[in-house]
């Protein structure tokens, strides 16, 4: 069935727009496309009109603004644009946003405890969820970003094929003069988090699109 959804077109690609969604190397994209992403180049923009937005405030700034967004403030020109997300396996991810929290003392943003458990993080997050909080930007699915109602990215990556996935896309699309993409703002993963049936299921619930829509298995892995 045709999709009316239009997807972003490669026509202009020395600027272009950069969909970063949380956990999902977004300090490394920021780091190497600067502003020749649209988002950074027009950040105060961004900032002037949704830094109030709940979304925004107090763990996650603008530039993971979503397409809604973006297209409000930019319009069907977003479609002239190249594009990108990259997205990441459901369960690492929300594990990135767990030690991410602990590294930078984020519990007192949503009134957890010091020492909050994963278990419990997970908790409060099913339960933000299914009261349908509006300032949790980490409950957003990352289909927020891939399969938006207003526009789609040219092309979305996984992270955990970036190593070869990314030259291949500045190749294909003749996207020149980008610096290295480094690896910033990494989170240690080396110590085995908790998981448990309940805790695996809450999030299966929560990103169920994701694991449908981005290919990922429901097995944990």
């Amino acid at each position: 069935m045709f999709s009316p959804i239009s997807t972003c077109e490669s026509k202009w690609v020395y600027s272009f727009i950069a969909l970063q969604i949380p956990k999902t190397a977004s300090s490394s994209i920021a780091k190497c496309c600067g502003s020749r992403n649209l988002i950074q180049k027009h950040r105060g923009l961004f900032q002037e009109t949704f830094g109030r937005n709940p979304l925004y405030k107090g763990v996650f700034d603008v530039r993971h603004v979503i397409p809604e967004h973006i297209f409000s403030l930019i319009g069907r020109q977003v479609y002239d644009y190249f594009s990108f997300a990259i997205v990441r396996n459901p369960f690492h991810r929300i594990e990135s946003a767990y030690l991410f929290g602990r590294k930078i003392k984020l519990h007192g943003v949503y009134g957890l405890p010091e020492d909050c458990s994963f278990e419990q993080f997970v908790d409060f997050l099913y339960e933000s969820w299914e009261a349908n909080r509006q300032d949790v930007l980490i409950l957003k699915p990352q289909t927020t970003w891939t399969h938006s109602a207003v526009f789609r990215p040219t092309e979305i990556l996984k992270l955990e094929e970036l190593e070869k996935s990314w030259p291949q896309m500045l190749k294909t699309y003749g996207i020149r003069g980008l610096p290295p993409l480094t690896r910033e703002n990494v989170t240690d993963r080396s110590q085995s988090l908790p998981w448990n049936k309940a805790s695996r299921s809450k999030v299966i619930e929560m990103f169920e699109s994701e694991f449908d829509l981005l290919g990922y298995s429901r097995t944990f892995v």
